[in-house]
């Protein structure tokens, strides 16, 4: 009786959502616990001074990092607008919770409700993710807005605007995302090839083009010495002191490359090209220091909670590679980051990929039923 009573209620919206609101407090809390930086506000400084600091809309335009995310620019001036900035975290944790019972109740429809509930859990409880809700950083919104793109991707229904605004807003919120952008905007535009207004599919694909030119030249434009380093880019000194240390890059090669603390990716194209061997060792070990998230930089505890959540969606990703209907959307998206990312610094906080395990989710969710699945059976 008890176990009928819990299948029954375990597929209502008031169940996913009483469940919701109690991980939403326990993980608010655990944050005000864990970070006592997050105290006073409690809005967590990690690299947020940059949104924080304008005080009107012209000084929010003249930032430097304006251009690659004017969406957490407006987003935070709003509350700052309003005079609300201490409401900023619990508001991004309510988002992130919302957009997460959409993606539990399109799983339900699209697989099953098992599936859904391991996957809205791998969501809520993954300290990776719930921990930037605090944080003044736009990888929470992109964390969110990724959520959103996937559920509205593989959900059976068309909402062509709406989706067509979602990524837009995913490309806006973070000019490194363009990758993912290009991958999830052409699975859209196959998806409705077919269902949608002709003239509304060619102003979508206009749209897409002009706005990949603008973000690319963004891309191509030389960033700030904070965040790509001459020493870090170019000679090689990765998080761990293992660079590309078996050739040596040439004077000729940064000579040629314009080599300065201000790289921007035609830097790094060029040294591809013009030190192939270099480029290889260097990029495939900043892959793998980003693939497995190395650094040394981290406290133990967070050491052994990334490595456990590493290893859960790398293992399940093999047990539910299989049974996914979507599994190209989900690989190229998860790879997108990782790639777009190894010219960048890998400085033990791998912010830039953390969104590419939302894009897995599905797989190792599926993963896991099915070895639940096997378990049982072998175990009966």
């Amino acid at each position: 009786m008890q176990i009928k009573l819990i299948e029954k209620y375990s597929n209502t919206n008031f169940f996913i959502i009483l469940l919701s609101s109690i991980i939403l407090f326990l993980t608010y809390k655990y944050n005000l616990y864990k970070f006592p930086e997050a105290i006073n506000g409690p809005l967590m400084p990690w690299d947020g001074d940059r949104y924080l600091r304008p005080n009107n809309l012209l000084e929010m335009i003249n930032s430097q990092y304006f251009n690659s995310f004017p969406l957490y620019y407006f987003f935070v001036g709003l509350f700052k607008k309003l005079n609300i900035i201490y409401l900023l975290p619990i508001v991004q944790f309510l988002m992130l919770h919302i957009i997460s019972i959409y993606f539990f109740k399109i799983l339900s429809k699209t697989y099953n409700i098992k599936i859904a509930y391991i996957c809205w859990f791998l969501i809520i409880l993954n300290p990776i993710f719930f921990k930037w809700c605090h944080a003044a950083n736009p990888l929470i919104i992109t964390i969110a807005l990724s959520l959103l793109s996937l559920s509205l991707l593989i959900s059976k229904d068309n909402k062509i605007i709406f989706t067509f605004i979602v990524l837009i807003l995913l490309l806006k919120n973070d000019a490194k995302l363009i990758l993912n952008y290009l991958i999830l905007s052409s699975f859209f535009i196959f998806k409705i090839y077919k269902r949608s207004n002709k003239l509304i599919l060619i102003l979508i694909i206009f749209s897409t083009i002009l706005l990949t030119i603008n973000h690319l030249s963004l891309l191509n434009e030389s960033t700030s010495s904070g965040f790509i380093l001459f020493k870090e880019s170019a000679m090689g000194y990765d998080i761990v002191r293992q660079g590309a240390v078996l050739s040596t890059l040439s004077n000729e090669v940064l000579l040629k490359c314009s080599y300065t603390e201000m790289n921007s990716i035609k830097n790094h194209l060029c040294m591809i090209f013009s030190d192939l061997d270099y480029s290889l060792e260097l990029y495939s070990k900043r892959f793998l220091y980003g693939i497995f998230w190395i650094s040394p930089n981290w406290s133990i505890q967070y050491q052994i909670l990334s490595k456990t959540m590493l290893v859960f969606y790398y293992v399940f990703l093999i047990y539910g590679f299989k049974k996914n209907i979507n599994n190209l959307i989900y690989i190229l998206n998860f790879i997108a980051p990782f790639l777009l990312v190894l010219p960048y610094i890998l400085d033990g906080n791998q912010r830039f990929v953390t969104h590419a395990y939302i894009f897995i989710t599905p797989i190792a969710g599926i993963g896991f039923y099915v070895f639940l699945n096997k378990y049982f059976k072998w175990k009966n």
